[in-house]
């Protein structure tokens, strides 16, 4: 309804821009024109979808049977996944805590994924003592 709204007040905004040119600088009013226009599409173009979300969910028994069974391209019927690498980048403790990264890699290594196809790299670009001690804690929950 807001969105409606505001929709509303965008049209009559608009209408009255165009109505009412400034004659003393009528090339500045074309430009101002021609922006307000482009944002108001472009603040369309965002909105619209927001009216009418989708909602997915993974169909679990079309990938297994696509992915787990044992078929011309996967003779074994092994996981035929692709592999996943995961990389993680942290430069210093005080702006990243190593919670923080640390939650990260445990969430990264607690998807729904075959686990032998998972990998999960940190890059601690500034080779903190401390992030190397809670990464080295956080292993014990993995």
């Amino acid at each position: 309804m807001l969105i409606g709204v505001r929709m509303i007040v965008l049209a009559f905004f608009l209408s009255w821009r165009v109505r009412n040119p400034n004659y003393d600088a009528m090339w500045l009013w074309g430009i101002s024109i021609v922006c307000e226009l482009w944002f108001a599409f472009s603040w369309l173009l965002d909105v619209l979808p927001k009216l009418n979300p989708i909602n997915r969910s993974a169909d679990l028994v079309a990938l297994h049977d696509k992915f787990d069974q044992p078929s011309p391209s996967n003779p074994s019927g092994r996981s035929d996944l692709p592999s996943l690498d995961v990389f993680v980048s942290t430069a210093d403790p005080e702006k990243e805590p190593p919670l923080v990264t640390a939650n990260t890699i445990l969430s990264i290594l607690g998807v729904d994924y075959p686990i032998e196809k998972v990998s999960c790299y940190i890059s601690d670009d500034g080779g903190a003592i401390l992030t190397f001690e809670a990464m080295a804690e956080a292993v014990k929950f993995a």
